[in-house]
Order: C-alpha cells, then sequence, then structure tokens
C-alpha cells in the first residue's frame, strides 16, 4: 500500500527543510503544501491549529490517520520501508 504523505510547510522553517530532506533520502513520496504561498493560507493554518498542532511542519499520512508536527526522525523513518522488509 503505498501512504499519501502531506507535508504542511512554512518559512523560514529549518525543521521544514530537515523533514522533507530525510524524506527524500528514505525516498518517500510527499506533497508539500507551503502554506506561505497559498491565497487561503490562514484557513489551512486555522485548519492545523484546531487539530492541535503548534508548530511546522505538520505531516498528515492517510488523510490524518497518522500525523504530527516538527522534525520527528523516528517517525519518517517509519515510513522509508526498511522496517517492512
Amino acid at each position: 500500500m503505498t501512504n499519501k504523505i502531506i507535508v504542511y510547510t512554512t518559512v523560514p522553517c529549518v525543521n521544514c527543510s530537515t523533514t522533507k530532506e530525510m524524506m527524500k533520502f528514505h525516498e518517500i513520496k510527499f506533497e508539500e503544501v507551503a502554506t506561505h504561498n497559498l491565497d487561503n493560507s490562514d484557513d489551512v493554518i486555522d485548519m492545523l491549529r484546531e487539530k492541535g498542532f503548534t508548530q511546522f511542519p505538520v505531516i498528515s499520512v492517510n488523510d490524518w490517520e497518522d500525523s504530527w508536527c516538527g522534525f520527528q526522525p523516528d517517525r519518517i523513518e517509519n515510513y522509508s520501508g526498511k522496517y517492512n522488509e
């Protein structure tokens, strides 16, 4: 099964950059939503706050089946596939 991973980012954000780089390193496919480039950025940020997130990046897996915020290498590695072999 392929996971649908969305990474919500902003700028400047070192944790956002590091999260994306680690996902690329592990060949994890993801879609980035750059909140700072959205016309409705306030709505998206409000939605993330309502879900309880307080920092970027915010990662959603399979439509919020799993989610977290901040740079969390252990969570990223869980989706790398190397532990599922």
